[in-house]
């Protein structure tokens, strides 16, 4: 994956973006949350137990999406300092660190972030 030309790679994280982050974030504004928590049965509620609000669901998933939003960014600059693999390993493993934290905590931080709770 590391020795990908960069083409590729920019072609990859567009069709990403474009198919599937741009659609789960309209879903959030439209269904509280997108299709597939509606039909594993999730809703999202806040600390007094309603629901959350659409804009807060979608902050929520945007928060979820920031990592790799802005991952791009933080390698292309990690890389001019360290060299590509190196960066591209950092990014990894802060990803892996972050949903490690998630499953530890068994609360995710878009959830505390956004300050919600799933219920399903």
């Amino acid at each position: 994956l590391f020795s990908l030309p960069i083409e590729v790679l920019v072609l990859c994280y567009g069709i990403a973006l474009f198919f599937v982050v741009l659609p789960c974030l309209i879903a959030s504004l439209l269904f509280r949350g997108g299709a597939l928590v509606k039909l594993q049965g999730f809703v999202f509620v806040n600390r007094d137990g309603a629901r959350s609000s659409r804009w807060r669901v979608a902050w929520r998933n945007l928060v979820a999406w920031l990592p790799f939003l802005l991952s791009p960014m933080l390698v292309k600059a990690a890389e001019e300092l360290v060299g590509r693999n190196w960066a591209m390993s950092v990014a990894v493993s802060i990803l892996a660190v972050m949903t490690g934290l998630s499953l530890i905590l068994r609360r995710s931080l878009q959830d505390r972030l956004a300050r919600t709770c799933p219920l399903g």
